[in-house]
């Protein structure tokens, strides 16, 4: 009831429906029973609420599901975070997704601030000899969809100027279908 009163019922007053509220019903024996909730509000000319219909799905899989995925996150991002070498995800469009800490140290970017910046304006690889710019593995990676290197002499221009020799590779990143969704460098 309180639920409804202070959360619920605002939504359906102004919005007239509310779409998979995740929430949790107890049982009087205790047991709590995960639910998704969808509410829609039908009114009249007088905006008088005339009827109420609700749908209650039961989501205890897909709570389950969701404890899952936040666990490979964390596990991912853990690992990943716990690697000597710099890491960096992108996204397909090789927007930052993630970058560990030796490779926010190495570019001088706040994670936090490259994320969804092009890779190369957080990564600025140039030749060594002559400081022209170097293709992004990554975007080559992503073109070619397949795993390349760097060439040998590629220097990164952190954000503060430093400079640093660097050797890595990138890969192509994708889903069970063999759709690219990013790339790891």
């Amino acid at each position: 009831r309180i639920f409804y009163e202070t959360h619920l019922a605002p939504i359906l007053m102004s919005d007239g429906s509310a779409d998979e509220v995740a929430l949790d019903f107890v049982t009087k024996d205790g047991v709590v029973l995960p639910a998704l909730v969808s509410a829609r509000q039908t009114r009249n000319g007088s905006n008088d609420c005339v009827l109420n219909r609700w749908t209650i799905f039961k989501a205890t899989e897909r709570r389950r599901y969701e404890r899952e995925l936040v666990s490979a996150r964390n596990l991912f991002e853990t690992t990943l975070s716990s690697i000597g070498d710099a890491v960096i995800t992108t996204d397909a469009s090789a927007g930052v997704v993630f970058l560990n800490d030796v490779a926010a140290d190495l570019s001088g970017w706040d994670p936090d601030l490259a994320a969804g910046r092009p890779v190369e304006e957080v990564l600025m690889l140039v030749r060594e000899d002559t400081a022209e710019p170097v293709e992004s593995p990554v975007r080559k990676a992503l073109r070619t969809k397949a795993s390349v290197g760097l060439d040998n002499h590629t220097v990164l221009v952190s954000r503060n100027g430093r400079r640093f020799v660097i050797d890595d590779s990138a890969a192509p990143m994708s889903d069970e279908n063999g759709q690219i969704f990013g790339a790891v460098m």
